[in-house]
């Protein structure tokens, strides 16, 4: 599959950025795209981060962040968001993009679990939970790898029966630590 001239210039965007950053000064703003719609980490910062390093101004795009970049069920809310933000903006090109796996410390259950006990639910509203809805599960299950919770992702936009045969989905892996972006297979 060729890549659209939108993702060549969000990925010859991404060039530039990581050479501004490596040589620690601020880049010139590459300019805007059109026409996209971002599917980002929903990390604190990530979306943010993800769309400085493609080089595009956040007025010109829409973006859905998603927990590790993944969509777990074909009519979730991960996926209405991703159709609304495509009936909305008409894009030609969805990009999703995860973190790198370095950055991406995969969360066993009993951490998610810990997690939300911390944050004031209780053991006992959470195994009712599980036990009452089998969706729950998909919530606590270990998060994967980006590449593969993209690769996933990506999968099922492109097949997706009320995806537009006309929108064109990417996936991308963005390494944190240089802003760097590679292609998901």
């Amino acid at each position: 599959m060729k890549y659209s001239q939108q993702v060549i210039e969000m990925l010859h965007a991404n060039a530039e950025y990581v050479s501004a950053r490596a040589r620690k000064r601020k880049r010139e703003k590459v300019g805007t795209r059109s026409n996209v719609v971002v599917v980002a980490d929903a990390a604190p910062g990530a979306a943010c981060e993800t769309l400085e390093a493609l080089g595009i101004e956040r007025s010109a795009c829409a973006v859905v962040t998603v927990a590790h970049a993944e969509v777990l069920s074909a009519y979730g809310e991960g996926v209405r968001s991703i159709l609304a933000a495509v009936s909305a903006h008409a894009p030609s090109d969805i990009v999703v993009v995860g973190r790198d796996k370095g950055a991406d410390t995969p969360v066993s259950r009993d951490t998610a679990i810990e997690g939300l006990v911390s944050a004031g639910v209780s053991r006992a509203r959470i195994e009712r939970t599980v036990q009452g809805d089998p969706r729950a599960k998909d919530l606590l299950r270990r998060a994967s790898t980006s590449e593969g919770a993209v690769r996933r992702t990506v999968f099922l936009l492109r097949n997706h029966p009320l995806m537009p045969r006309s929108v064109r989905v990417w996936g991308f892996a963005l390494e944190p630590r240089t802003g760097k972006i590679r292609a998901v297979p």
